[in-house]
Protein backbone atom coordinates (compact mmCIF):
# COMPACT_ATOMS: atom_id res chain seq x y z
CA UNK A 1 0.00 0.00 0.00
CA UNK A 2 1.13 3.29 -0.97
CA UNK A 3 0.59 6.58 0.81
CA UNK A 4 1.86 9.84 -0.50
CA UNK A 5 1.06 13.20 1.15
CA UNK A 6 -1.87 14.66 3.32
CA UNK A 7 -1.98 16.52 6.10
CA UNK A 8 -1.08 15.48 9.86
CA UNK A 9 -1.51 18.06 12.74
CA UNK A 10 -1.76 20.79 10.82
CA UNK A 11 1.52 20.36 8.25
CA UNK A 12 0.92 19.32 4.56
CA UNK A 13 3.32 16.90 2.97
CA UNK A 14 4.52 15.32 -0.09
CA UNK A 15 6.49 12.33 1.18
CA UNK A 16 5.71 8.64 0.30
CA UNK A 17 5.22 5.90 2.94
CA UNK A 18 4.55 2.46 2.11
CA UNK A 19 3.33 -0.31 3.91
CA UNK A 20 3.82 -3.93 4.01
CA UNK A 21 0.23 -5.89 3.77
CA UNK A 22 1.97 -8.96 4.52
CA UNK A 23 4.13 -7.92 7.38
CA UNK A 24 2.50 -4.71 8.35
CA UNK A 25 5.10 -1.94 9.01
CA UNK A 26 5.64 1.87 7.36
CA UNK A 27 8.66 2.50 5.13
CA UNK A 28 9.43 5.55 4.02
CA UNK A 29 11.19 4.67 0.48
CA UNK A 30 13.66 6.24 -1.79
CA UNK A 31 12.30 7.69 -4.53
CA UNK A 32 13.76 9.33 -7.92
CA UNK A 33 12.52 12.06 -9.65
CA UNK A 34 11.76 15.40 -8.75
CA UNK A 35 9.58 15.60 -5.68
CA UNK A 36 5.87 17.35 -6.51
CA UNK A 37 4.24 19.76 -4.52
CA UNK A 38 3.08 19.28 -1.04
CA UNK A 39 -0.82 18.52 -1.11
CA UNK A 40 -3.67 17.41 0.47
CA UNK A 41 -7.17 16.42 -0.94
CA UNK A 42 -5.37 14.57 -3.94
CA UNK A 43 -7.06 11.55 -5.43
CA UNK A 44 -5.31 8.69 -7.15
CA UNK A 45 -5.90 5.71 -9.36
CA UNK A 46 -3.02 3.02 -10.63
CA UNK A 47 -2.74 1.94 -13.86
CA UNK A 48 -1.04 -1.70 -14.82
CA UNK A 49 2.10 -1.04 -17.07
CA UNK A 50 3.00 -4.82 -16.99
CA UNK A 51 3.52 -7.65 -14.54
CA UNK A 52 6.40 -5.91 -12.70
CA UNK A 53 5.48 -2.48 -13.24
CA UNK A 54 2.35 0.00 -12.48
CA UNK A 55 2.19 3.96 -12.29
CA UNK A 56 0.21 5.56 -9.68
CA UNK A 57 -2.11 8.72 -11.19
CA UNK A 58 -2.47 11.34 -9.15
CA UNK A 59 -4.42 14.81 -9.66
CA UNK A 60 -5.79 17.82 -7.92
CA UNK A 61 -5.91 18.60 -4.31
CA UNK A 62 -4.36 21.98 -2.43
CA UNK A 63 -1.43 23.25 -0.72
CA UNK A 64 -1.65 26.87 1.67
CA UNK A 65 -4.87 27.83 -0.43
CA UNK A 66 -3.64 27.10 -3.71
CA UNK A 67 -5.69 24.53 -5.38
CA UNK A 68 -4.22 22.10 -8.26
CA UNK A 69 -5.29 20.03 -11.22
CA UNK A 70 -2.52 19.03 -12.61
CA UNK A 71 -1.35 15.57 -13.70
CA UNK A 72 1.45 13.63 -11.69
CA UNK A 73 2.68 10.31 -11.92
CA UNK A 74 4.71 7.85 -9.80
CA UNK A 75 5.94 4.73 -11.51
CA UNK A 76 6.22 1.53 -9.02
CA UNK A 77 8.60 -1.42 -11.08
CA UNK A 78 10.10 -4.71 -9.10
CA UNK A 79 13.34 -4.95 -9.87
CA UNK A 80 15.72 -7.64 -8.61
CA UNK A 81 12.60 -8.44 -5.28
CA UNK A 82 12.59 -4.98 -4.53
CA UNK A 83 10.53 -1.82 -5.43
CA UNK A 84 11.46 0.93 -6.81
CA UNK A 85 9.85 4.48 -7.35
CA UNK A 86 10.13 7.06 -9.63
CA UNK A 87 8.16 10.30 -9.91
CA UNK A 88 7.82 10.75 -14.00
CA UNK A 89 8.74 13.56 -16.04
CA UNK A 90 7.22 15.00 -19.88
CA UNK A 91 3.53 14.15 -19.51
CA UNK A 92 2.03 15.29 -22.76
CA UNK A 93 -1.36 16.59 -21.64
CA UNK A 94 -4.27 17.53 -23.67
CA UNK A 95 -7.63 18.86 -23.74
CA UNK A 96 -9.51 21.04 -20.88
CA UNK A 97 -8.83 19.89 -17.33
CA UNK A 98 -11.12 20.48 -13.71
CA UNK A 99 -10.87 23.10 -12.33
CA UNK A 100 -8.59 23.41 -10.09
CA UNK A 101 -9.97 21.53 -7.10
CA UNK A 102 -9.51 19.21 -3.62
CA UNK A 103 -11.82 16.08 -2.10
CA UNK A 104 -12.89 14.74 -5.55
CA UNK A 105 -13.22 11.11 -6.27
CA UNK A 106 -11.51 9.19 -9.30
CA UNK A 107 -12.17 5.78 -10.60
CA UNK A 108 -10.76 3.45 -13.58
CA UNK A 109 -13.60 3.54 -15.61
CA UNK A 110 -12.86 0.83 -18.75
CA UNK A 111 -9.66 2.08 -20.23
CA UNK A 112 -10.02 5.45 -19.11
CA UNK A 113 -10.40 7.40 -15.58
CA UNK A 114 -13.34 9.22 -14.19
CA UNK A 115 -12.74 12.26 -11.96
CA UNK A 116 -16.39 13.17 -10.21
CA UNK A 117 -16.90 16.27 -8.21
CA UNK A 118 -14.85 17.85 -5.62
CA UNK A 119 -14.59 21.60 -4.06
CA UNK A 120 -12.73 24.80 -3.85
CA UNK A 121 -12.94 27.11 -1.25
CA UNK A 122 -11.44 30.17 -2.75
CA UNK A 123 -14.18 30.12 -4.99
CA UNK A 124 -16.36 28.74 -2.39
CA UNK A 125 -18.01 26.23 -4.28
CA UNK A 126 -18.17 22.26 -4.97
CA UNK A 127 -18.64 20.78 -8.00
CA UNK A 128 -20.97 17.73 -9.83
CA UNK A 129 -19.46 17.55 -13.30
CA UNK A 130 -17.40 14.24 -14.57
CA UNK A 131 -14.40 14.41 -16.54
CA UNK A 132 -13.11 11.67 -18.28
CA UNK A 133 -9.15 11.11 -18.98
CA UNK A 134 -8.20 8.64 -21.62
CA UNK A 135 -4.50 7.75 -21.28
CA UNK A 136 -1.62 6.57 -23.35
CA UNK A 137 0.70 5.57 -21.42
CA UNK A 138 3.53 4.45 -23.89
CA UNK A 139 3.51 7.78 -25.17
CA UNK A 140 2.74 9.37 -21.54
CA UNK A 141 -0.31 11.32 -23.54
CA UNK A 142 -3.31 11.97 -21.46
CA UNK A 143 -6.13 13.78 -22.93
CA UNK A 144 -9.54 15.17 -20.90
CA UNK A 145 -12.75 15.15 -22.08
CA UNK A 146 -15.65 16.89 -19.75
CA UNK A 147 -18.67 14.24 -19.96
CA UNK A 148 -21.84 16.25 -20.62
CA UNK A 149 -24.77 14.70 -18.39
CA UNK A 150 -28.57 14.75 -19.24
CA UNK A 151 -30.99 16.57 -17.07
CA UNK A 152 -30.82 19.84 -15.27
CA UNK A 153 -28.12 21.25 -12.84
CA UNK A 154 -30.75 20.44 -9.58
CA UNK A 155 -31.29 16.83 -10.57
CA UNK A 156 -27.94 15.35 -9.80
CA UNK A 157 -25.87 14.45 -6.72
CA UNK A 158 -25.16 17.79 -6.33
CA UNK A 159 -21.23 19.50 -5.90
CA UNK A 160 -19.68 17.18 -3.08
CA UNK A 161 -16.08 16.29 -1.92
CA UNK A 162 -15.00 13.39 -0.03
CA UNK A 163 -17.63 11.00 -1.55
CA UNK A 164 -16.86 7.65 -1.99
CA UNK A 165 -16.98 5.90 -5.84
CA UNK A 166 -16.79 2.53 -6.87
CA UNK A 167 -17.11 0.71 -10.42
CA UNK A 168 -18.82 -2.49 -10.78
CA UNK A 169 -20.25 -3.61 -13.59
CA UNK A 170 -19.54 -1.10 -15.98
CA UNK A 171 -21.63 1.48 -13.69
CA UNK A 172 -19.97 3.72 -11.52
CA UNK A 173 -21.34 4.30 -7.76
CA UNK A 174 -21.19 7.88 -5.73
CA UNK A 175 -21.94 7.41 -2.42
CA UNK A 176 -21.93 10.34 0.71
CA UNK A 177 -19.51 13.35 0.86
CA UNK A 178 -19.73 16.78 2.44
CA UNK A 179 -20.93 20.00 0.80
CA UNK A 180 -19.12 23.16 0.81
CA UNK A 181 -21.62 23.94 3.99
CA UNK A 182 -20.46 21.24 5.58
CA UNK A 183 -23.88 19.32 5.10
CA UNK A 184 -22.89 15.66 4.54
CA UNK A 185 -24.74 13.22 2.42
CA UNK A 186 -25.99 9.86 2.58
CA UNK A 187 -27.28 9.50 -0.29
CA UNK A 188 -26.66 7.07 -2.95
CA UNK A 189 -26.24 7.50 -7.05
CA UNK A 190 -25.61 5.08 -10.24
CA UNK A 191 -23.82 6.59 -12.95
CA UNK A 192 -24.87 4.91 -16.06
CA UNK A 193 -23.70 5.16 -19.73
CA UNK A 194 -27.09 4.04 -21.23
CA UNK A 195 -30.14 4.97 -21.35
CA UNK A 196 -31.76 2.05 -19.35
CA UNK A 197 -32.35 2.41 -15.48
CA UNK A 198 -32.01 -1.13 -14.01
CA UNK A 199 -31.64 -0.17 -10.45
CA UNK A 200 -32.06 -3.73 -8.35
CA UNK A 201 -34.78 -2.50 -6.27
CA UNK A 202 -38.52 -2.69 -5.57
CA UNK A 203 -38.67 1.48 -4.69
CA UNK A 204 -40.91 3.07 -7.28
CA UNK A 205 -39.00 5.85 -7.00
CA UNK A 206 -35.69 4.42 -9.06
CA UNK A 207 -35.40 6.54 -11.85
CA UNK A 208 -33.18 7.82 -14.43
CA UNK A 209 -32.02 11.37 -13.47
CA UNK A 210 -29.05 13.27 -15.51
CA UNK A 211 -27.64 10.23 -16.66
CA UNK A 212 -27.82 8.62 -12.86
CA UNK A 213 -30.24 5.80 -11.69
CA UNK A 214 -31.43 7.33 -8.52
CA UNK A 215 -32.10 3.96 -5.95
Amino acid sequence: MVLFGGESDGYISNDVWVMNLQDPAWTRPRVSGAPITQRKGHSAAVLKESDTAAYILYFGGSYQGEYFNDIQLLRVEEDAGKLVYNWMSGMRILGDPPSPREGQAMTVHDDHIRVIGGCNYILQDCFEDLYELAINLPEKTFTWTRVMLKGGSDEGPGGRENHFVIEHSGKTAIFGGRNNHGHAYTDLYILNSTDDCDCDSDDSHAHFHLGHCVC
